[in-house]
């Protein structure tokens, strides 16, 4: 067993405090050199037996992207961390089954990312497309992701107290079918709401820039300023416009169920 974990919980038993052991995977989607997935890593070891495995690289964006075309390379960073050279569903798919084997983890954790994952951003992201790799093998999976002030500056102090207060109760919580998108607002405070809420709105204003290289030949970049937040009230974007913590339950069924008769009757 990790040192570290060790000393959490002897400290713990000290203390009185009674805890349940997890064994924790966490990923991310920033790459294994990221504030936010240090963060999350030490949060998370009081509550089990961590293990990191990340991508080499940035791969935000990639969202539930697999790597089919190359083989994956694997770096053996330290005792518990790994990095992959590839997306963040190949780093959950390859840490269930070769680190794992027959001994899932109890939760896997995505993130922190280093910015919002609201609305419609969900289908595009890394660190969500991680976490849906989890719940698509029975694991349950909670995405982190951190929303900078109005300057863009990532203030850690209300992640830090809120995230090791979520764990605690999913140690205690039935746990089946759990895939949540989590958005905290950089904030010192430590006062605050938490918020259950649904999947609002994103937009991007010209998402699509073309330039041109000194040869004369046309490229893109893909990327552009986010238009205001969805202000629909309930909403993830609502909440942390409110400065509140966002929890939106995820799930992995897709199908329009109210479409199907409507398709049955005018197709058929």
């Amino acid at each position: 067993m990790d040192s570290k974990l060790l000393e959490c919980l002897e400290s713990r038993s000290q203390s009185g405090m009674i805890f349940v052991i997890m064994k924790i995977l966490i990923t991310n989607d920033d790459g294994i050199d990221s504030r936010g997935i240090t963060l999350l890593e030490e949060l998370a070891l009081p509550f089990g037996e961590v293990t990191v495995v990340a991508p080499t690289n940035d791969q935000s964006g990639t969202s539930h992207a697999l790597t089919l075309h190359h083989p994956l390379r694997v770096n053996h960073v330290n005792e518990n961390s790994y990095s992959v050279y590839g997306t963040p569903t190949d780093c959950v798919h390859y840490a269930l089954l070769d680190l794992y084997g027959e001994s899932q983890p109890d939760v896997i954790l995505s993130g922190i990312n280093l910015g919002p994952n609201l609305g419609t951003d969900v289908w595009y992201s890394g660190t969500v497309g991680a976490a849906i790799e989890g719940a698509l093998s029975g694991i349950p999976s909670i995405a982190f992701s951190l929303v900078s002030t109005p300057s863009r500056v990532y203030q850690e102090e209300l992640a830090q107290d809120f995230i090791p207060k979520l764990l605690k109760k999913i140690q205690k919580m039935d746990r089946s079918h759990l895939l949540l998108n989590v958005n905290i607002p950089s904030s010192e405070e430590t006062e605050y709401d938490v918020e259950v809420t649904k999947l609002g709105s994103s937009y991007y204003e010209g998402n699509l820039k073309k330039n041109m290289d000194p040869r004369g030949n046309e490229y893109f970049w893909i990327g552009g300023d986010k238009l205001p937040f969805d202000e629909t009230q309930g909403t993830d974007s609502f909440a942390i416009g409110r400065g509140s913590v966002s929890i939106t339950p995820l799930r992995l069924e897709m199908t329009h169920f109210e479409k199907m008769e409507f398709l049955k009757h005018n197709l058929l």
